[in-house]
């Protein structure tokens, strides 16, 4: 992995003090014996001042960093400066209040923001701090799970307007993930991107312009690919195809089973269309058409149009029985999962091993 080193041979040696900023602990130690240089978006320079073997210990970067730094120091009271060229003040702010606070921030979660978090899986990949990258990831993952039960919790319990603010912080999650190669938290972040976009959550709101001519390709190709797989829905529906929609998307096509032949799952009903053998009631496609409509004509978001659809909206259609009405939500729910498990496919985007989609992200309880 290619990092850009800040060259510590010719770092400048003398006596510093504390920028105004940062002049207290976790960014200032008198009795540090390395200060860090970062600077802010109006050229200011920022100071830390820290203890090296903070940096060593997790980032065998800094290691070699440090380690030709000190064959140019003579003197014991010189300290070394090391500029942090292309890192912004915010990100080593939050890396060294990680390192340096550790489990304290479990008692206090709030000092550690989202953009610290970003922040600090950024600069953990760029400096091979893999543990804290990983633990980056995780904290990130409570939030956007590629396991889609435990991301449906989370949005949700939020409100539309929380739902708008979270979707400045998918943005900057893609930019984050795709840099830091990530790959687990940018499926999630696209997807959520993509369906708010899709979904009219998108006007007025900030961060859209941090979106790249990449990016947006990406999401247009990715909004016609769910309509292409909603689609098999309606043709199904239409009866052009026994086999237009197979069920069971981890499976080969050859194993798969056509919707008809699932029928049988569920409890038998009064049913009167017969199609392969298999009795049920024929108006149910209609509130399958009825969902592609609003998806394709009404611009409603796939993932929330399936989203939104349960047992009792079929059992109202004229004459569907419980068991059709299961039936139908169970294909809907089936194209749901279909269209999160392959994000990779449909956005061009790197794919992720399939344990990741099962994997379950709780904070461990002692």
């Amino acid at each position: 992995m290619e990092t850009n080193i800040p060259d510590a041979t010719t770092s400048l040696l003398a006596t510093v003090s504390p920028s105004d900023t940062y002049c207290y602990a976790p960014y200032w130690h008198e009795d540090g014996d390395i200060i860090l240089t970062a600077q802010d978006n109006q050229g200011k320079e920022n100071q830390f001042r820290i203890h090296h073997i903070m940096l060593c210990l997790h980032s065998p970067v800094f290691r070699e960093m440090y380690a030709l730094g000190m064959q140019t120091i003579d003197k014991a009271e010189e300290t070394p400066i090391v500029p942090l060229k292309d890192d912004s003040v915010e990100d080593v702010r939050a890396l060294l209040l990680v390192l340096y606070k550790g489990f304290e921030l479990y008692a206090n979660p709030e000092s550690l923001t989202f953009d610290d978090a970003l922040g600090v899986l950024r600069l953990a990949h760029k400096y091979q701090m893999d543990q804290l990258r990983l633990s980056m990831i995780k904290l990130l993952q409570l939030s956007w799970s590629l396991n889609y039960g435990e991301y449906k919790q989370v949005i949700a319990s939020l409100s539309v307007t929380e739902k708008e603010k979270r979707l400045y912080k998918s943005i900057k999650l893609m930019n984050a993930a795709r840099l830091t190669e990530c790959h687990e938290l940018l499926l999630p972040a696209v997807f959520e991107v993509t369906n708010s976009i899709s979904d009219g959550l998108s006007g007025g709101i900030d961060g859209i312009e941090l979106l790249s001519s990449e990016d947006w390709r990406r999401i247009m190709k990715g909004r016609a690919s769910w309509l292409r797989r909603l689609e098999t829905l309606e043709k199904a529906g239409n009866f052009m195809s026994a086999r237009a929609f197979l069920w069971d998307n981890s499976l080969p096509d050859e194993k798969r089973l056509s919707i008809f032949e699932t029928r049988g799952n569920f409890a038998a009903g009064k049913c009167t269309y017969t199609k392969e053998s298999v009795k049920f009631c024929l108006i149910a496609f209609k509130r399958i058409k009825g969902l592609v409509g609003r998806a394709v004509l009404d611009g409603i978001s796939i993932p929330d149009a399936c989203g939104t659809w349960n047992a009792q909206e079929f059992k109202l259609s004229e004459g569907c029985c419980d068991g059709c009405s299961n039936w139908m939500v169970s294909l809907i729910r089936n194209k749901e999962e279909e269209i999160w498990e392959n994000i990779p496919e449909d956005f061009d985007l790197p794919k992720v091993d399939q344990k990741e989609y099962k994997k379950t992200h709780i904070q461990h309880i002692l």
